[in-house]
């Protein structure tokens, strides 16, 4: 079995992986309220938010703090 991994190695290649975590406070007192804003598109935070996502690339992103 070694000899055949030997014998037949791929070269190695290394691939970066972009993970981020991002807090962008979306929450909202009462329900329904960030769904409203996003779907008006009235709210400068969500846009910053979204332009923000939009001009960087992830293959990761955990969001939190969003209702």
């Amino acid at each position: 079995m070694i000899l055949l991994c030997l014998v037949y190695s791929a070269p190695a290649v290394s691939e970066t992986l972009r993970l981020a975590i991002y807090t962008p406070a979306l929450e909202r007192n009462a329900p329904g309220l960030l769904y409203r804003d996003t779907i008006y598109g009235k709210s400068p935070q969500i846009r910053a938010a979204l332009r923000l996502l939009a001009t960087i690339q992830l293959d990761i992103l955990t969001l939190q703090r969003f209702d």
